[in-house]
């Protein structure tokens, strides 16, 4: 989540003052291609619509996919009690990815003024899901989506419910049909059967009547049905209030999500857990939220260690809501002044978080090193070696070693070498047999397509060459080049954050060394501070 607020100053109004506390973190710029703020056409005039957009992968500035993956941005970076944050993940969903799936989801929302909502939802989904582990952001995009389809250009004008109420009203049983394999796709916990309508049977003809049906125990569904007026009233209110109060943004983002929970009780807490424990968590964020001005830090800090231990209790509802309020308060024009300076979107591709989870002072030098023959994989690249010069595609055998440094346990064990075996084969086994390919090169705009035969392309352009090939055979890496490098970096963070959620945290010294051909290989590091 978004850090805590950099140095403010009484004579300064509070809402200004966030204007120090963003500091969105320089992105390539927008490859020269892009003939338009919002939408890339992909096929010619009257092409059929399953042929298009081809979306490239970096928004437009204040565009709808630009708020889209600003608002999961700062919701996935401030640290609500019981959500995914920076140092907090869980075993199948990292702050990292979060933040890859909201950029994932962009172009969907840029090009979702005209075309059926259902496929944009569909399209929305299957890019994230190219990105993340598990489902990431599936109630971000339903409660997104219907107001970025909503036609019209007027930043500065309030949301308009009643129009969004208009496009839900229209929807036909192709946008039903979209929806239903979005859901199944993403996996969404929690969810399956419903009577009437479930996952596992047809789509419904009707999907508002689907949803109507779901609301009472999903927040996002209500939202479909029953209009966005009482978010706006709720939690949008809620957070403008916190900011004028004098709060961070990252800490109005925490209350008004206490104030959220508190008002109403998490719909995903009571599909896995029941109602009773959905309204003692509302109840609990209440006592939180009422804790003294000194002291509610410390108890958003003890609420969040309540909600993960002994067992996972996760308000991702509250969350999704979250992030569409923000997306609300982005799009409407009433956080712009909060940014200095031309905005950009986070460079989660080019600038990777490879922060260890813990920052401990290393007293003593003991080391482990993991060479084997098993740590090995078969993959095809190809990279920019200049803004003028691009390899063709060739492939290696990959091997990975591993060194860490750390104090030796009661036992003499710097760390589990089985479990640090096993773990580093689960994360390079996503690699293998696959194309990788980097989602944060400006030279080579990576899009999804969708076939003549509805199956998913991802579709590589370098000046005049082209390369396309099928999604479930590719990797989209956030980085700026698949170099063994930055490979190497990405293999890293990803094996520091599987171990500490496998309760053998790697606190020292880590370096992943990726060997591409007998003796010629990239290096990464990361030594804590």
């Amino acid at each position: 989540m978004v850090r805590e607020a950099c140095g403010q100053h009484e004579s300064t109004p509070p809402r200004c003052r966030l204007r120090e506390q963003f500091r969105p973190r320089p992105f390539p710029p927008v490859h020269q291609s892009i003939p338009h703020p919002e939408l890339v056409p992909a096929a010619p005039l009257g092409a059929p619509d399953r042929l298009q957009p081809a979306f490239a992968l970096t928004p437009q500035p204040w565009s709808r996919g630009w708020c889209a993956a600003e608002a999961c941005r700062f919701e996935a970076s401030a640290p609500k009690p019981g959500n995914v944050f920076p140092g907090a993940p869980f075993t199948d969903l990292s702050h990292a990815e979060l933040v890859a799936a909201g950029r994932a989801i962009a172009p969907a929302m840029d090009s979702a003024p005209g075309r059926p909502l259902g496929r944009t939802i569909l399209d929305a989904v299957t890019a994230s899901r190219l990105v993340t582990r598990s489902n990431a952001n599936l109630g971000i995009i339903l409660a997104i989506a219907p107001m970025a389809a909503v036609p019209g250009s007027d930043l500065s004008a309030p949301l308009d419910a009643g129009a969004v109420a208009a496009l839900l009203a229209g929807l036909t049983p192709a946008d039903a049909a979209d929806t239903w394999r979005a859901i199944e796709s993403a996996a969404p916990g929690g969810m399956g059967r419903r009577g009437k309508w479930d996952l596992g049977g047809p789509p419904p003809e009707n999907l508002l009547a689907a949803m109507a049906l779901a609301s009472p125990l999903d927040s996002i569904a209500r939202l479909w049905v029953e209009g966005y007026g009482w978010l706006l009233d709720g939690l949008v209110n809620d957070i403008l209030g916190e900011i004028d109060s004098g709060h961070s943004f990252s800490d109005s983002l925490v209350r008004g999500h206490l104030r959220q929970l508190a008002r109403q009780p998490d719909s995903l807490i009571h599909r896995r857990h029941g109602a009773a424990v959905a309204n003692a968590v509302s109840l609990r964020a209440a006592e939180v939220i009422a804790s003294p001005s000194d002291r509610w830090r410390q108890a958003v800090a003890e609420f969040d260690r309540e909600l993960r231990a002994p067992l996972r209790i996760n308000p991702g509802t509250t969350a999704d809501l979250c992030a569409a309020a923000v997306y609300i308060l982005l799009r409407d024009g009433r956080l712009r002044h909060a940014f200095s300076g031309p905005p950009r979107l986070p460079d989660v591709a080019c600038r990777h978080d490879f922060r260890p989870l813990r920052k401990p002072r290393v007293m003593q030098r003991h080391q482990v090193r993991l060479r084997k023959a098993v740590h090995v994989f078969a993959a095809g690249h190809f990279i920019t070696l200049s803004d003028q010069l691009c390899e063709p595609i060739h492939g290696h055998n990959w091997t990975v070693a591993v060194t860490v440094d750390g104090i030796p346990d009661a036992h003499g064990m710097v760390v589990d070498f089985i479990c640090l075996r096993d773990t580093l084969s689960v994360i390079i086994s996503r690699l293998d047999h696959r194309m990788l390919l980097p989602t944060g090169n400006p030279l080579l705009p990576v899009t999804l397509d969708v076939g003549p035969d509805g199956v998913h392309e991802v579709t590589v352009r370098f000046g005049r060459r082209r390369w396309v090939f099928p999604a479930d055979e590719c990797v989209l890496l956030p980085l700026a080049n698949t170099t063994a490098e930055w490979i190497a970096g990405w293999i890293g963070h990803e094996l520091r954050t599987a171990m500490a959620a496998a309760g053998s945290p790697l606190d020292g010294r880590l370096c992943i060394a990726v060997d591409e051909c007998l003796g010629q290989e990239g290096v990464w590091e990361s030594v804590p501070e």
